[in-house]
């Protein structure tokens, strides 16, 4: 049996000897054999119903029929049953294999009872040797119907089809699926018992063999029939990946031909290699001796290894130059010639670092694992698959990971331990960046041993990690990013590994990052105090969607972009400086760009890119130390920050915003300036739209723009942070202002109330005696014209709610009229009264009119009022501020002024204080009628003095004769009402004439011809 493996590692010899074979027509199926045949001697001559002997081998290669004269008739028998040549694998599959599988298991079954009894050795030799040539007459028969009858898959799409074709088309899958389960159920050639590997020694020179012999054999033949069948297979779909839909490999991703192949060849080869582990130890005693005594030679040593490297590739260029012969005039090869043996040498330098590991410069680290990692790298330049190293590798780091994830671990032990898991983090990063094509088995590397390294990094270990982390995604990206090039081009060299090879292999280490490294980053978004690299991280995951949206994991699909931007960058909950650092590395992006732009959800993806820009603008004061506000953390969230407002100033959506609105921010990297001009950007192309369905459409794209914005700013009236308070009491005030004719819709009316309770008329403002509140009043105070001008529009424009509005409005202007209007007449406060700047505009405008007018109709109802004889309080100061709203304003409509002129009447009348407003009232009212009487002014004089006759006849006169030294017409057109008035009185009194009223009534008229009809009464 050694014999058959002493030319090759494929059994039984290596293709290179098809020559020296012939072809032989067969009359059984080609299997493998190592016994003894008349005539074959040990001159390597093989077995003549073996593979290569009977041309199976040459016909595979050179892609001819398997059996060009088996199977020919319409009919064959298997498993001693007869079926159709040409449908028996399409409509029995599942059969077949079921019945493939009861003949394994009977020749086990027979292995295992067979007995040392000679009176039985012939049966048993005949029985399982046709239990054999069942099986492997089966395996053939697969090959031949691929070869003959199979076709490549096509489209069912059209319309319906036969369901032989449908069962058909299903084929390739099943079969994969079924070799798949052969695999499972035979197991590997290392795992066999013993009593049957020893079948290999077994020298027969007769023609019996025990039922262990026949079933080591039916092994090979399956093993090497299942490498046949899906060669066969790959070659029939013209290279079309064939996925097995019910099973997935031991990593989770789904079984395919060509990884249940790659998997079979590894396992076979390495099994064989087992076998014949003790010829190799040979090999190796050899090789080691004759290096041993190359040592002994002073110019051949390799003292060049016994420096120090900080990094595998380093110590690999270094073992490259101690295999480059120096010239003999240089210095090194002089210092070699000198010096002893070179092994001695290298022996001595190892203990001299050894001996100084505490000592100061670079220790000595994990020589072992360096040079393991440096071999990795020299396999990647030749071209050779990594896999069984490199999971060696992975292994021993993750034993040291979990070492260093127990709590139970000492400090010390964890400082110790950090050395060679860093030393892995770096060997494995120029692993990856070395690698040209990511397909030589670079995913083994990466293994659970990262999900409990991360979890246990401290700050400045994991940002070691996620910086590892960056590099590997970046080079998966760039490498996939090429090879998707290469598969456009017809010319590439051959020994590139097939694209669908590379595809699956950027799957595998697409697959091993999101399993080990993306749960961590999302267990981490939501912390206060995000390390700087998990932004990166993230967003280097979200391009990696975009590249390869099919790797990520099913909880994020179908929209893997869409999900990892909603838990990175759109969630209300995270941080600021995670949110800014994160869209910023994204919406550098071209590609993500288009995307957002364009892709699936491209509008909402834009206007949550906004929300979150407005959110971070926003809360940036909560992340911020009162204490120390410049602090780095500080500064680090201002520049992302800025960054961010200039990429979102050039998002698609927001630049056609600005462009229709005919606005450009001044400060394009300033957040508060740029964020009021796209808040009045929206505002003005929402007053421009004249379609309804435009309409409706702008106010839920605007909603989206903010999102809960009360939400946002709850935080800042609980901490009452004065620069907090101030943006947000400004930024929402912007929002009312110019989102006006907007938020009184019915879609939008629910934020403007919810504005209104939670800003301006929250319950513990409302508390007179509260002083636990002055930061919040005082940030009011500066916005709250915005919210008042703001108000006002709503109010006229609401078609639903304006009543109720218009009674909110009233409230905050009764509330905050009342609240920084001071005691006593002060002019700096009446002033800068914030109602009296919210009303005050150089040129009337109907809109500052409405809110004139509902300030006017305020201070009649809540501020002009007398209570009997009670005085008014701080009757001085409101009519200063009256006095102050009219002057400020060049309001020409009698109908506003005359608002609160019957209560200026009345405190005329009782205290003597308005004379100024009562005269710049009537000097308005008459500029505007002219040289005729004021209809507006002559009805209010009139129901005065009807209001007052008879209790306050001589303060009426004196009132009467202010108005009639400011305009004597006002007065002149009341005369006739007047007279009539003091006869009612006299009348009424039944006294005769009153003289004191009659004076008072004289001195008003004198002059008017009215006296003498009076004087003749």
């Amino acid at each position: 049996m050694e014999g058959e493996f002493s030319q090759s590692l494929t059994p039984p010899v290596s293709p290179s000897a098809l020559d020296h074979y012939g072809e032989s027509a067969p009359s059984q199926p080609a299997c493998f054999t190592c016994a003894h045949e008349p005539g074959r001697e040990e001159t390597g001559r093989l077995s003549s119903n073996g593979y290569i002997s009977r041309g199976a081998l040459k016909r595979l290669l050179l892609k001819l029929d398997p059996a060009p004269a088996d199977f020919e008739g319409d009919t064959v028998d298997i498993f001693d049953f007869p079926w159709v040549t040409e449908t028996a694998l399409v409509e029995s599959t599942k059969l077949l294999f079921g019945l493939f599988r009861q003949k394994v298991l009977k020749l086990e079954t027979l292995v295992q009872s067979s007995s040392h009894d000679f009176g039985q050795a012939s049966s048993l030799h005949y029985e399982a040797e046709e239990l054999r040539q069942q099986c492997v007459l089966f395996l053939s028969y697969i090959k031949v119907f691929i070869y003959r009858f199979l076709e490549p898959s096509q489209s069912l799409d059209e319309g319906p089809v036969h369901l032989f074709k449908d069962t058909e088309a299903h084929l390739p899958s099943v079969l994969v699926e079924e070799l798949f389960s052969i695999t499972l159920l035979i197991g590997r050639i290392k795992n066999l018992p013993a009593n049957v590997q020893s079948a290999l020694t077994i020298q027969h020179q007769g023609k019996l063999f025990p039922p262990s012999w026949q079933l080591l054999h039916l092994h090979l033949d399956i093993h090497w029939s299942v490498l046949e069948i899906l060669h066969l297979l790959e070659q029939r779909m013209m290279g079309q990946v064939v996925y097995a839909h019910q099973f997935v490999n031991l990593t989770g991703e789904t079984l395919t031909n060509i990884s249940l192949f790659e998997d079979q060849v590894n396992n076979l080869l390495c099994d064989l290699i087992g076998l014949a582990m003790n010829k190799y130890n040979k090999v190796c005693v050899f090789l080691t001796n004759i290096v041993n005594s190359s040592l002994t030679v002073p110019w051949l040593g390799v003292s060049g290894l016994g420096s120090i490297s900080r990094t595998p590739l380093s110590l690999l260029q270094q073992a490259k130059s101690c295999c480059r012969p120096a010239s003999v005039g240089s210095n090194s090869h002089t210092q070699l010639y000198r010096s002893t043996n070179s092994f001695h040498i290298f022996l001595r330098i190892l203990a001299l670092h050894l001996s100084q590991e505490h000592a100061g410069g670079a220790p000595w680290r994990q020589i072992k694992g360096r040079g393991q990692l440096a071999l990795v790298l020299l396999y990647l330049e030749k071209g050779l698959d990594a896999g069984a190293l490199a999971e060696q590798l992975a292994t021993y780091f993750s034993q040291a990971a979990r070492e260093f994830y127990l709590k139970t671990t000492e400090p010390l032990r964890k400082l110790a331990l950090w050395a060679p898991l860093s030393s892995y983090l770096e060997g494995v990063s120029e692993v990856f960046e070395t690698s040209p094509n990511l397909a030589l088995s670079e995913e083994r590397l990466l293994n659970e041993g990262f999900g409990l390294l991360l979890p246990a990094c401290r700050q400045s270990e994991l940002s070691s990690a996620l910086g590892f982390l960056q590099t590997v995604l970046a080079q998966l990206r760039r490498v996939h990013q090429r090879c998707g090039q290469q598969s456009h081009s017809i010319d590439f060299p051959s020994w590139v590994p097939l694209h669908s090879v590379v595809k699956e292999r950027h799957q595998a280490v697409a697959a091993a990052l999101w399993s080990h490294f993306f749960p961590f980053l999302c267990g981490m978004r939501l912390s206060q105090t995000p390390p700087p690299q998990l932004a990166d991280a993230a967003a280097g995951f979200t391009l990696l969607a975009l590249d390869m949206p099919g790797s990520a994991p099913q909880n994020l699909q179908p929209h893997p972009i869409q999900s990892i931007m909603q838990s990175f960058g759109w969630d209300e909950m995270l941080h600021p400086l995670l949110v800014t650092h994160y869209l910023n590395h994204l919406l550098q992006n071209g590609e993500l760009v288009i995307w957002v732009s364009s892709g699936p959800g491209s509008g909402s993806a834009q206007a949550l890119c906004v929300r979150a820009w407005i959110r971070c603008v926003l809360q940036q004061y909560l992340h911020k130390s009162q204490d120390a506000p410049d602090s780095r953390a500080g500064r680090n969230l201002d520049e992302q920050l800025a960054e961010l407002t200039r990429q979102i100033l050039q998002l698609p959506e927001v630049e056609s915003v600005l462009q229709r609105a005919g606005l450009h921010p001044v400060a394009a990297r300033d957040p508060k300036p740029a964020m009021a001009v796209f808040i009045r950007a929206v505002g003005r192309s929402y007053c421009e739209l004249q379609l309804l369905s435009e309409r409706s459409s702008a106010v839920s794209r605007a909603l989206e723009y903010v999102g809960d914005i009360l939400k946002y700013i709850k935080p800042y009236l609980l901490n009452k942070s004065r620069e907090g308070l101030q943006l947000v009491y400004w930024t929402v005030g912007c929002l009312v202002k110019h989102w006006s004719y907007l938020l009184a819709t019915t879609k939008a009316q629910q934020l403007l109330f919810r504005i209104v309770d939670v800003l301006l008329l929250p319950h513990a403002l409302l508390q007179q005696d509260s002083g636990a509140h002055t930061q919040m009043l005082s940030a009011l105070k500066e916005s709250l014209p915005l919210f008042l001008q703001g108000l006002s529009v709503a109010v006229s424009v609401s078609q639903s709610q304006g009543a109720y509005l218009k009674q909110q409005l009233h409230s905050v202007i009764s509330q905050y009229l009342s609240r920084f209007l001071p005691t006593t007449p002060s002019t700096g406060a009446v002033v800068n009264h914030p109602v009296l700047l919210a009303a005050c505009e150089s040129t009337p405008t109907p809109q500052g009119e409405r809110l004139r007018r509902s300030i006017l109709h305020v201070l009649r109802e809540n501020f002009l009022q007398f209570k009997g004889l009670t005085p008014i309080p701080r009757l001085a100061a409101v009519l200063s501020f009256l006095l102050e709203l009219l002057k400020r304003n060049s309001d020409r409509d009698p109908a506003l002024h005359t608002i609160p002129l019957p209560l200026v009447l009345r405190c005329l009348m009782l205290v003597n204080e308005p004379q100024e407003v009562t005269q710049l009232i009537v000097e308005r009212c008459t500029a505007a009628a002219g040289e005729q009487p004021c209809e507006h002014t002559t009805t209010i004089l009139q129901a005065f003095v009807e209001e007052n006759e008879g209790v306050y006849d001589q303060q009426v006169y004196n009132v009467l004769e202010v108005v009639a030294v400011l305009h004597p017409f006002t007065v002149t057109a009341l005369i006739p009402f007047l007279s009539l008035s003091l006869r009612k009185i006299e009348c009424k009194r039944g006294l005769g004439k009153n003289t004191s009223l009659s004076n008072s009534y004289l001195y008003v008229n004198s002059g008017q011809a009215e006296m003498i009809s009076l004087e003749e009464d």
